[in-house]
């Protein structure tokens, strides 16, 4: 029987936890497969959130957008190499960076009937301003009528 070798991030805490939940296969295959970004990163999981979280509070753009300029440059990396598997390793990576952050909220709850209640109050003009687009093309297509009649 051999051992299985144990890669240093799964060792980190915030790895851990992010596979709570998956079934054994999809633990071994994340595992397995989130080995390129991390080694293209540079960073540990927990240091990723944490800065992902100092990033998205900063007013600097470059510090803001870091993790989608390498999540690009990662994506150019795979093509280059001419990897196959591009959208499921890409969509793995984005489980590590989303989740944190759905959990964050999870653990700070909002309310969410404001946001509901724009939604409603956004979504009602939106048909409105269908209305009267409608009604208004209505309106120019009889002009043309008329004027293509005479």
């Amino acid at each position: 029987m051999s051992k299985k070798s144990v890669k240093p991030y799964e060792k980190d805490e915030f790895f851990r936890k992010w596979l709570v939940g998956l079934s054994e296969r999809t633990k071994e295959n994340y595992t397995n497969q989130i080995r390129g970004w991390m080694l293209f990163i540079g960073i540990s999981p927990t240091e990723q959130i944490k800065k992902r979280m100092h990033d998205l509070t900063t007013q600097d753009i470059a510090e803001r957008t870091f993790f989608e300029d390498q999540f690009r440059a990662y994506k150019e990396y795979l093509e280059a190499r001419g990897d196959v598997s591009i959208p499921m390793l890409l969509r793995i990576v984005c489980s590590t960076v989303s989740n944190p952050t759905q959990l964050a909220r999870l653990e700070n709850p909002i309310n969410p009937k404001p946001i509901l209640a724009f939604w409603l109050q956004h979504r009602q003009f939106q048909r409105r301003k269908a209305r009267i687009l409608i009604t208004l093309m209505q309106a120019a297509t009889r002009q043309v009528a008329l004027l293509l009649a005479n």
